[in-house]
């Protein structure tokens, strides 16, 4: 990519549009962009890249921030650079955000391609120029801006800063995930491995082993033991020998089942046809004592039917007495009905000769209504007179109780604003006494302050002294372990020792026990045998000899362990010890003695409760302080409101004396024309009101007098009608009761005609008649006898049919009998259950072992794999030398090309004195980063660091890494061509002959045969002006910046 011309216009510090031909410069060579301080030099760079990427080539520089200051608010901002890249020319151009007019505008992009295709669009714009260049921003800015600051960090920077500033790069990241999904897999791997061993234990837990067999014994040592997984498969077999006993066994406990429950059915048939059985015998019982009982009523059953009998005879006579009894009840009913209605008449006319009279009197007395009517009238003239006084009078009252209420506001008023200024006096004088409140209340809150932090770090370095202490027991601890552990493996090693020495004698004993004279010793070959070896006792066996050399191997296993966790200890509570005296001598001056930490804690504890006690006394002083500042406020708003309220109040005294005197002339002219109108009042009467009230009782007299009258006259027209009505209702009675009189004769004659007819008197009627219910009731008694006695009968022919030949049958001990098999099946059907269970869960725990150790052999071997992988690819793999990550190898690898390409330019800028190189061995001890880097003075035949190099070494030495990194980053993002370069700054340290060696080989990059680079140099050096001709003149205006390019 190579620039041939930029637009820029209302952009950092270029107000106006500005044009940058870089053609001018014939596509390569060295220019020079130079300028004022803040002139805009850099912002060039910043205008090509935001217009590629839609950033700014500086990390402190946001998009947002890029419009410029300078333009005026609706100019638009924007950039717009034309490029060359493999000989085709694109154009892009950007507007950044901005506002106008307090609108917020987005930003805008657009790609014109060769073809005059044009692509819009930030997001599409930035995806086509990614594809195009092959770099993104980041990559961009390291190859194509060399800022000093920014390739010096690269040649200064840590080993880890330097992997940071790789990683973005080149992406190594992935390298990185590598090693760590190896690594997880590696520990998916290990713990799906501990896993199964754990499904191992927790199945052969399941075992359920018959007591005192050697399943039972193998089946808890495998528990006990923390190796026991090792003997699944001796444990497994004699699972599977026991599963074989106990299926055998089931199958013959499943016939004794059979056999119980067959017997125990049996009798319970038997013991349900005994019950059957004494149940008929105790009903036929049970029939033939209520035969005996229906017997002895046989003769009460009798009685009974005659009576019925009587009593149907008399029923035909009924109807005669019933007509009888209704007539006389009819008769007794007109009699009653014929005294009331005479009751009734006499009342209604006493009622209308009082009626009369009353109405006769009344009518006599309202002669007189008219003349009250009259009297009324006269009155009701003197009301208006009355109201008119009495409104005056009122005016009179009002006025003189309104004055004096006036008067009395009057003087208070004068007294509280004579009360107000000896009070603003006071709010005057305490103000003074507050005037230093604030400031005493800053210097408390200060003082406060410093107590706080100082009580704070008291009690981090309690919190940490309390760590150490701890750490001081646990550190301890781990030396006993270790003590012991270390013990316990020397006591062992002898014991090996003595094995081994008696296991090698006993094998020279064994072989001379075999020894012939004459044939050849199998050791020395001699036939001659004078002292052969004795065979001593107690000889252990190999395999005793190989079970003691492995309890010691786990015995310097955990003598080793033991070891590195008491030195990880003692460096932890060393690292702790320093970290807290340190933190202590920030407080504190301890003494050099070895119970610095009790006198520590003292100190501490001492401190802090003073400073907590400083704090609280602190505290309350705030408290205070704050509550005399609140006063002040108070009192300060109390004293403004009252300087504001004066004027009002002596303008509401003046407005309050001019009403009292219009109030006062009111109320003496109301007083003159009372006294008038009280002259020509009716004499009698005080008040208007007690008047109409007069006048109220005299009409409401005459209305109430008018309203008897008419109610009178209406109650004597009702009480007549009813005197009338009361006379026709008696007339009525008298013929009904003749009516009844004449009934009752005739049914009385029917009846007694019916009883003689019959032979019967009336008592004799009387006591043989009985009611429905009774007849019923009879009749249905006698049916219930009848049926039940021929139902008895029957049923004690059957019974005794069904019982004959039998006797009663005793069943409680055929029920014991039954019991007893029940509790035999029961036990039986329990053992068939416990002995299933126990099929069931062996089975099951044993079929899941043999899956779990077929899957583990697999799991196990694809775990040793991967951890070998993991070791290698994250630097822990034993027995290596140097050892290093997977991403640290390649990011050591891009580090060599790059210095390989760096040193070209470094060699050429120094006369082949100094090489930069990577430094071959770590030295601080660690694992071995391959990042760090040393520097080969040929001129002194030594290497050393970097760090080492003077200001204008340093300058050359990063430039060349800059130079190299930019080549290394081009060749690995697929060849990519960025044809112009350019660098900011640092060329001020260089004598004379520096610059001219650095002028040559950036003049070597730009060379057509080497490169054809188009390379701009941002610099305040007058050297370089004089030694570059073609420029870039950035010049500072009040209104802007402006740019001139010189050939």
């Amino acid at each position: 990519m190579k620039p041939i011309r930029l637009v820029i216009s209302s952009f950092g510090p270029y107000a106006k549009e500005t044009v940058i031909d870089f053609s001018a410069f014939d596509g390569s060579g060295i220019f020079l962009i130079t300028g004022d301080t803040g002139s805009g030099k850099t912002t060039i760079f910043d205008a090509i890249t935001y217009a590629l990427y839609g950033v700014a080539s500086g990390s402190i520089r946001e998009a947002k921030t890029l419009a410029s200051d300078f333009a005026a608010p609706d100019t638009v901002p924007f950039v717009e650079l034309m490029f060359l890249h493999r000989k085709e020319t694109y154009t892009i151009r950007r507007t950044p955000a901005y506002t106008v007019q307090g609108t917020e505008k987005k930003a805008t992009a657009s790609l014109v391609l060769p073809t005059g295709t044009e692509i819009s669009g930030p997001k599409h714009v930035g995806e086509e120029v990614l594809l195009l260049l092959g770099l993104d921003s980041q990559q961009f800015r390291q190859v194509a801006m060399l800022a000093q600051n920014d390739f010096e960090k690269f040649l200064f920077s840590t080993s880890k800063d330097r992997a940071d500033i790789l990683r973005k790069l080149f992406a190594t990241e992935r390298f990185e995930e590598f090693q760590n999904r190896i690594a997880a897999q590696a520990r998916a791997a290990k713990q799906e491995t501990e896993t199964i061993r754990q499904s191992c234990a927790d199945r052969a837990d399941r075992f359920i082993a018959v007591p005192n067999t050697p399943f039972a014994d193998l089946l808890a040592e495998v528990r006990g033991s923390p190796d026991g997984f090792f003997r699944l498969s001796d444990l497994s077999a004699a699972a599977a020998e026991q599963l074989r006993d106990d299926r055998t066994h089931a199958s013959v406990l499943k016939g004794d089942c059979q056999s119980a429950r067959n017997r125990a059915a049996e009798i319970g048939a038997s013991i349900e046809n005994a019950k059957q059985i004494n149940a008929d015998l105790d009903r036929l019982s049970e029939t033939k004592a209520i035969a005996q009982q229906l017997r002895e009523q046989e003769g009460e059953m009798a009685q009974l039917g005659k009576k019925l009998e009587m009593s149907q005879r008399v029923r035909e006579i009924v109807p005669y007495a019933e007509r009888a009894d209704s007539a006389a009840e009819r008769l007794s009913a007109a009699r009653n009905g014929l005294e009331e209605a005479k009751a009734r008449l006499a009342a209604a006319q006493e009622k209308a000769e009082a009626a009369a009279a009353e109405l006769s009197k009344t009518q006599r007395d309202n002669l007189s209504l008219p003349l009250m009517q009259e009297e009324i009238g006269k009155l009701k003239g003197f009301v208006t007179q009355f109201t008119e006084y009495e409104t005056v009078k009122g005016q009179q009252l009002r006025g003189g109780s309104e004055l004096e209420r006036i008067e009395k506001d009057l003087a208070e008023r004068k007294a509280d604003l004579k009360r107000m200024n000896v009070q603003r006096d006071r709010l005057m004088n305490r103000l003074s006494e507050l005037g230093s409140v604030p400031e005493k209340l800053a210097e408390a809150k200060h003082r406060e302050a410093k107590t706080t932090a100082r009580l704070a770090s008291l009690t981090a370095l309690a919190r940490e002294l309390q760590t150490h202490q701890k750490t001081v027991k646990e550190c301890s601890f781990k030396e006993i372990a270790y003590t012991r552990a270390a013990d316990a493996y020397e006591e062992t090693r002898d014991i090996v020792a003595k094995k081994e020495r008696a296991f090698f004698d006993g094998q020279a004993g064994i072989m001379a026990k075999s020894l012939r004279a004459g044939s050849p010793c199998p050791v020395c070959g001699s036939t001659l045998h004078p002292r052969p070896a004795n065979l001593p006792a107690g000889i252990p066996t190999e395999a005793e000899l190989n079970a003691a050399k492995t309890e010691l191997a786990a015995k310097e296993n955990a003598r080793s362990k033991a070891a590195s966790e008491c030195s990880g200890a003692r460096s932890m509570l060393r690292a702790g010890e320093q970290h807290l005296l340190t933190a202590a001598e920030l407080l504190f001056t301890l003494p050099q003695r070895s119970d610095w930490a009790r006198i520590l804690d003292g100190l501490i504890r001492e401190e802090v409760q003073t400073s907590e006690e400083q704090l609280k006394l602190i505290t309350a002083e705030i408290a205070g302080l704050q509550n005399l500042l609140t006063e002040k406020s108070s009192l300060d708003a109390e004293l403004r409101q009252m300087h504001d309220s004066f004027p009002r109040r002596e303008e509401e005294l003046a407005e309050l004396a001019e009403t009292a005197a219009n109030i006062k002339q009111r109320a003496e002219y109301a007083k003159a024309r009372a006294e008038t109108l009280k002259g020509q009042l009716l004499p009698g009467y005080v008040s208007a009101a007690e008047l109409n009230e007069d006048i109220r009782k005299r009409e409401s007299e005459m209305s109430l007098r008018r309203t008897r009258e008419t109610d009178l006259i209406k109650t004597f027209e009702q009480i007549k009608s009813a005197r009338y009505d009361a006379a026709s209702a008696c007339t009525a009675a008298e013929e009904i009761f003749a009516d009844a009189e004449r009934t009752k004769n005739t049914s009385e004659e029917a009846f007694n005609t019916a009883l003689l007819t019959r032979g019967l008197t009336r008592d004799g009627y009387r006591s043989a008649l009985m009611s429905d219910a009774d007849v019923l009731a009879a009749q249905e008694k006698l049916k219930r006898y009848r049926e039940l006695r021929s139902s008895t009968d029957g049923q004690i022919v059957l019974l005794q049919k069904k019982t004959e030949g039998c006797t009663a049958i005793d069943i409680p001990a055929l029920t014991a009998k039954f019991a007893e098999e029940e509790r035999r099946y029961a036990a039986l059907q329990e053992e068939e259950k416990d002995l299933g269970y126990r099929i069931m869960q062996n089975s099951a725990a044993l079929s899941e072992i043999s899956g779990f150790l077929e899957k583990y052999a697999a799991v196990s071997a694809r775990y040793t794999e991967l951890s070998d992988l993991s070791r290698a690819a994250n630097g822990d793999a034993a027995g290596s030398g140097v050892r290093m990550k997977f991403e640290e190898y390649v990011q050591s690898a891009y580090l060599g090309r790059i210095l390989e390409k760096a040193n070209i330019r470094l060699h050429a800028m120094t006369d082949g004195r100094f090489r930069i190189v990577q430094r071959s061995a770590a030295t601080d001890q660690r694992r071995k980063e391959g990042l760090e880097m040393d520097v080969i003075d040929f001129y002194t035949g030594k290497q050393r660091p970097t760090s080492t190099l003077s200001g204008g070494e340093s300058f050359k030495a990063a430039l060349s890494l800059a130079l190299g990194l930019s080549d290394v980053i081009m060749e690995t993002s697929g060849g990519i061509e960025l044809d112009a370069l350019f660098i900011d700054e640092g060329f001020g340290s260089l004598d004379s002959v520096s610059l001219d060696q650095a002028i040559e080989t950036l003049a070597t990059l730009a060379a057509p045969r080497t490169g054809s680079r188009l390379i701009g140099i941002i610099s305040h050096v007058e050297d370089l002006r004089q030694r570059i001709e073609k420029k870039i003149v950035v010049v500072k205006n009040p209104d802007g910046s402006t740019v001139k390019v010189v050939v």
